[in-house]
């Protein structure tokens, strides 16, 4: 298993079982809304950059017009984005599902093993995380940005690992802004909370000398030297989401319900309790079994040093998930905090809770490897004393040999039993995905009435939706009509008259032909990001207008979002400049090894 494309061969069988049905019919969507509105995002971002080859900074397509990448929730700037672009959008967002999963069994087995867990606890580990959890429902409601906790085992990994590492850090960097990028309004705010949580634990228990100290020599600071290196790397990977989508959650802030609050013991039955025998209706997407649960306990009985680090996390989380238990209570001081006070549904932080009783499980799997053995060396050894003989250090090879085959044998099997009930409680079943695709029709822009619980269909029918749904509360113009002859008109038709030379979601090109001054209007939301070659941009009662001067004029209007195109040249940069590291380093790794390698001809002769 230390060979890369092996475990991509089982990821991907794991994957498969879960998901037998995710690439049939890949053009159909189900009936959820959530997966119709993510949906309907995706498509204007790639209709935006496929068909118009312009940057997704404005979208035309979804109540009268709003920001797209700015939009928290939006993807359209995440790398799995790429899949979207070249299969359609689809295709792109079952294929982002697939590599998400094989990305948290990787990640996941990393981290097992950096942790000194056996290749059956790591694989285990692996397996449990990646498809733990309502996959079911989340890809029913069409939750592709929560898959981003996938990428959480990475974060991980960049932030221990980056405690001797440069390059860990970048890694653990890109994950996060990969989330972010994702519209991961829930997967990175929990991730920065889990890597801040693992650093003040590291940094207390290097202080508690000898304790907790994991006794790896590394000071106690440096915890906190990799925290803020990988947030540093973090800013610049999605500085190109960061920075226009904390203006728009600035000026308009998430829509947010009361603070929630759970019972224990039904956090505790979200964790293990199958589909099959669901009865609370708690939105959570964290079930991993009785069994992990158990391997979990059995670890901390043993009293194993990393088990406890694990556990502790677990204990954090779970308090966590239990949401507003008054003003003391963990989710009270997290909801007091920037951006977290827009976050509901404490229970999914029980997501956390499956990742670390997983890795807890497979280090008590690694503890269970070895008994066999101890067992039969201990009895052996007692019986050698007591024929008074000298006691071994070791069994007789045939002896070690059968105990280790068994150890690894058992482990196997309740291995296998972990990762068998998870992936047939979470199995997708085949009418999940029962609504056609949307039509694609290439015509002139208008905007339409529209259907918030259809949104898929209308950006790819050249088609707006007025009747929209935003957890982010955007201005709607009460102007706006879904029924008009001409997208762009004068306000006074006695003084202009308009006629679109061209259309993009970022760019409109009128002729106008004004016998004094008029005000042109353009069916969409106005926004301070429009400008206009001639006359100004004003709004009128939210609607976007210009006022122009007499004559004839070639009049071309612009969303411009200066702070957007900003942001992704500070992105593509960091991303040029990581790739040439990255490539530097490896050059010289490659040519250090070369020159270190005998002279195999020299040797010949």
């Amino acid at each position: 298993m230390r060979f890369l494309g092996l475990r991509l061969v089982l990821w991907l069988f794991v994957a498969a079982s879960v998901t037998p049905h995710l690439l049939k019919d890949p053009f159909h969507v189900t009936d959820n809304y959530d997966e119709h509105y993510f949906y309907a995002h995706d498509d204007a971002a790639r209709i935006t950059m496929a068909r118009y080859h312009e940057l997704p900074a404005w979208n035309p397509y979804y109540c009268g017009g709003i920001p797209l990448a700015a939009n928290p929730q939006d993807e359209s700037l995440a790398p799995d984005f790429l899949l979207r672009l070249a299969y359609g959008t689809g295709p792109g967002r079952r294929l982002a599902v697939l590599l998400f999963l094989v990305l948290g069994m990787e990640g996941t087995f990393w981290v097992a093993k950096k942790h000194e867990c056996t290749t059956l606890g790591a694989i285990t580990a692996a397996a449990i995380f990646a498809v733990s959890g309502r996959f079911f429902y989340m890809l029913e409601s069409g939750w592709v940005n929560m898959f981003g906790f996938e990428l959480l085992p990475w974060a991980v990994l960049g932030l221990e690992r980056g405690l001797v590492s440069w390059r860990w850090r970048i890694v653990g960097g890109f994950a996060v802004a990969w989330m972010i990028l994702a519209g991961g309004t829930y997967t990175a705010p929990y991730t920065v909370l889990v890597l801040l949580t693992l650093t003040l634990y590291d940094m207390i228990a290097r202080l508690l000398r000898p304790a907790l100290d994991p006794g790896d020599g590394i000071a106690w600071w440096r915890p906190f030297v990799s925290l803020v290196s990988v947030g540093v790397a973090t800013l610049f990977f999605a500085a190109a989401k960061i920075l226009p989508m904390l203006r728009v959650i600035a000026a308009h802030p998430r829509i947010t319900h009361r603070p929630g609050s759970n019972e224990a013991f039904d956090v505790l039955a979200t964790l293990i309790t199958s589909h099959s025998q669901d009865q609370h209706g708690m939105s959570s997407e964290s079930y991993i079994g009785m069994l992990v649960v158990a391997l979990a306990l059995l670890a901390l009985m043993l009293r194993d040093r990393l088990a406890v680090r694990f556990m502790a996390m677990v204990a954090i989380f779970f308090a966590l998930s239990l949401g507003d238990q008054g003003q003391w209570s963990l989710w009270s001081f997290a909801h007091s905090l920037p951006v977290y006070g827009q976050l509901r549904n404490p229970e999914r932080f029980t997501i956390v809770v499956g990742f670390f009783l997983s890795l807890t499980a497979a280090r008590a799997l690694t503890h269970m490897q070895d008994w066999p053995k101890n067992i039969v060396h201990s009895l052996y050894a007692r019986f050698r004393a007591f024929r008074k003989k000298s006691v071994p250090e070791s069994l007789p090879r045939v002896a070690g040999m059968v105990c280790a085959t068994l150890g690894v044998l058992s482990c196997a099997l309740i291995g296998y039993l972990a990762v068998h009930t998870l992936v047939m409680d979470d199995r997708m079943h085949e009418a999940l995905f029962t609504q056609d695709a949307p039509l694609a029709m290439n015509d002139d822009f208008h905007q339409a009435r529209g259907n918030r619980w259809d949104a898929q269909v209308w950006a790819p029918a050249s088609r707006g939706s007025l009747q929209c749904f935003e957890e982010t509360e955007f201005e709607q113009s009460p102007l706006l009509r879904g029924d008009l002859a001409a997208e762009e008109f004068p306000l006074d038709p006695a003084k202009a008259t308009v006629s679109r030379v061209s259309w993009s979601p970022s760019k409109i090109v009128l002729a106008v032909h004004a016998t004094e001054p008029a005000v042109v209007v353009v069916n969409q939301n106005f926004s301070p990001r429009w400008s206009a070659s001639v006359g100004d941009v004003q709004s009128l009662e939210g609607e976007l207008s210009v006022q122009i001067p007499a004559g004839d004029h070639e009049v071309v209007l612009k969303y411009d979002d200066t702070l957007f195109d900003f942001g992704v040249l500070v992105s593509l940069l960091s991303l040029a400049a990581a790739i040439f590291l990255f490539g530097r380093w490896a050059f010289y790794k490659v040519s250090a090894s070369s020159s270190s390698s005998p002279n195999v001809a020299g040797s010949v002769a």
